[in-house]
């Protein structure tokens, strides 16, 4: 279980408890910025007609859905499923490969398992996907070879009560945090591993808890599941240590983090809440029980967090800004697109975006919804 260790956390100039609040590159986008043009990018066109440079291009058909990232190399998805495939009826599951190029399936990188959390290396060459699986004595991921299509397991020691493994999320480009499942109700790993070569144990989370990372690189945030008061932190990557901890007192299940780790949003069913800094609640987006945010990610390259909405009478994906937590832009007008998911992650609204910010991913009821975005964002 993890402790406020408050103290001191690396800024970008040293050792400070806040970011640099005046870094000159930050693209911060504002209102404007909705009418910029946005270049769709090659292989794109044939998607439905962009709205000042963001539009969805894509949908992709994977009923079984869990978790998705995208190859900005290859211009591919990679799904995560847990049974079956779009093409046939089975038991188990499959990471799935899309071709936004051609919009098809190419032949899947996985097969056999019963798969969750995918990420993918910063030079998009390496992909690392958690399982639902274990032996007597192991856990693992796997690790793919994106160039060589090659791939093994790295494999975990358990620990007590543990199950597979949960959520994995790349530092850099060989070294990953793993969060695990516990087979039953309780606490469960948090390990940093480099592949091939060192394991370590960072910390005792409660099982199923979601990673995300900030756009910076430099901000972990972790959202516990399956416990009532509903931790959620921050790690700071570069100090490697953990920073403050709130609690939700609700059931957590996702959580995305600012691009420089100022600001976390924690969907939970009494909608979503907002923290600064310092881990003042600042806002709660979405109602109990109604209309609510069941997903959500920060732009790696402006000031907006996007989210993912249920509802009846809610466009399914919009766009806020980080200061203000006000509405700039609808991404998607479409309703009902997103299924409320009950506090379980991997189940509906699950959203992504690529590292350039270019490329907004959310599933749907079928499948995964890909969208273009415009210029700072919007």
């Amino acid at each position: 279980m993890l402790a406020d260790m408050g103290g001191a956390c690396c800024g970008h100039d040293g050792c400070s408890r806040r970011p640099d609040a005046g870094d000159a590159s930050r693209g911060d986008a504002d209102a404007g910025d909705s009418d910029a043009d946005g270049d769709v990018g090659a292989g794109d066109v044939g998607g439905e007609t962009c709205d000042g440079g963001t539009c969805r291009i894509r949908f992709v058909a994977a009923p079984n859905r869990r978790d998705v990232v995208y190859d900005a190399k290859r211009q591919l998805l990679y799904i995560t499923t847990n049974t079956g495939t779009p093409s046939e009826a089975g038991s188990t599951g499959a990471v799935l490969r899309w071709d936004v190029q051609s919009s098809a399936f190419l032949s899947p990188l996985l097969t056999g398992g019963t798969f969750n959390g995918i990420d993918i290396s910063p030079n998009d060459d390496t992909l690392v996907v958690a399982e639902s699986g274990n032996d007597a004595t192991n856990n693992w991921v796997h690790v793919v070879d994106l160039p060589s299509g090659t791939s093994e397991k790295s494999k975990f020691p358990l620990d007590y009560g543990e199950g597979g493994t949960f959520m994995p999320l790349f530092l850099d480009d060989t070294t990953l945090l793993v969060s695990s499942e516990y087979q039953g109700s309780g606490w469960a790993p948090l390990r940093k591993a480099t592949l091939g070569g060192s394991i370590s144990i960072l910390a005792s989370i409660r099982q199923d808890s979601m990673l995300a990372r900030s756009g910076d690189g430099r901000t972990i945030a972790i959202a516990e599941s399956n416990i009532s008061n509903g931790p959620a932190s921050r790690y700071n990557v570069p100090c490697a240590e953990f920073l403050d901890t709130v609690e939700t007192q609700r059931w957590n299940y996702e959580i995305c983090v600012s691009r420089d780790g100022s600001q976390m949003s924690v969907p939970t069913y009494d909608g979503t809440y907002v923290y600064d800094i310092g881990g003042t609640q600042i806002k709660t987006v979405g109602a109990y029980a109604a209309d609510q945010p069941v997903g959500c990610a920060y732009s790696p390259i402006a000031d907006i967090v996007y989210f993912a909405w249920v509802g009846a009478q809610h466009p399914s994906v919009e766009a806020y800004r980080t200061d203000s937590l006000e509405r700039v832009k609808v991404v998607d007008p479409q309703v009902g697109q997103v299924a409320q998911v009950y506090n379980t992650a991997f189940v509906s609204g699950r959203t992504r975006i690529s590292r350039d910010g270019t490329r907004l991913l959310v599933t749907v009821n079928g499948g995964v919804a890909l969208y273009a975005l415009g210029a700072g964002g919007l």
